[in-house]
């Protein structure tokens, strides 16, 4: 088997975790950043980046959201220009672009 892991691959796929608690979350120390103060989840709308693709086009994530709607987890994957979502034990994809 000839696979190098950096000229093989096909994607990348970063997943950032926060634990916002006063208390530091024993089991997940390693796994997740401890921000210590309450989080403000509405600053956090206010400041997010606008996606932009390599292909060309942009799209806020509410907009992503708008397109897929209430689902559990959004994928967004710029190179191919799709937002792929799970909802339970369903799961598709949309065009972004």
């Amino acid at each position: 088997l000839d696979f190098h892991a950096r000229f093989d691959c096909k994607g990348k796929e970063y997943i950032y975790k926060m634990h916002c608690s006063e208390s530091k979350d024993p089991f997940g120390s390693d796994l997740a950043y401890h921000y210590r103060r309450k989080f403000d989840v509405e600053a956090a709308k206010k400041a997010a980046v606008i996606i932009q693709s390599p292909l060309g086009g942009e799209i806020t994530p509410e907009a992503v959201l708008k397109k897929v709607g209430a689902v559990d987890t959004v994928y967004v994957r710029v190179d191919q220009n799709k937002a792929y979502w799970v909802r339970g034990e369903e799961y598709g994809s949309v065009d972004l672009w």
